[in-house]
């Protein structure tokens, strides 16, 4: 081997080796983070899914009516002051139509509805 290909070789191990630390390093820096406040979007590029209801994957950190009136990860809140809903746009418009006023609603624990 003369040493023009020796060095082209190391050259290419070393960039070989920095490229795969500079794509592992925002993994590394992301599983320092955490996540403060989850704001629900809507759909997924391209993809809308049909449910009856909409589920509750989990909380902000701190108090939260959600909480306060003992919603748990995994229900499925299907109705709000008898309106039933599907999506979370729907949701949204009847928690902005309720106002600050208390919203009953109707969710799904299991195969219980309470």
């Amino acid at each position: 081997m003369d040493g023009t290909h020796r060095t082209k070789k190391r050259a290419a191990i070393l960039l070989g080796f920095f490229a795969a630390a500079a794509i592992a390093m925002p993994s590394a820096q992301a599983a320092d983070r955490t996540v403060s406040e989850l704001i629900p979007v809507g759909q997924t590029v391209g993809v809308k899914l049909f449910s009856d209801g909409v589920l509750v994957v989990g909380f902000s950190d701190g108090e939260s009516p959600a909480k306060d009136c003992g919603l748990k990860e995994g229900d499925v809140i299907t109705a709000i002051c008898g309106q039933s809903l599907d999506t979370i746009e729907e949701f949204r418009q009847l928690l902005a139509e309720n106002g600050e006023d208390a919203a009953a609603l109707t969710v799904k624990r299991g195969s219980r509805t309470i």
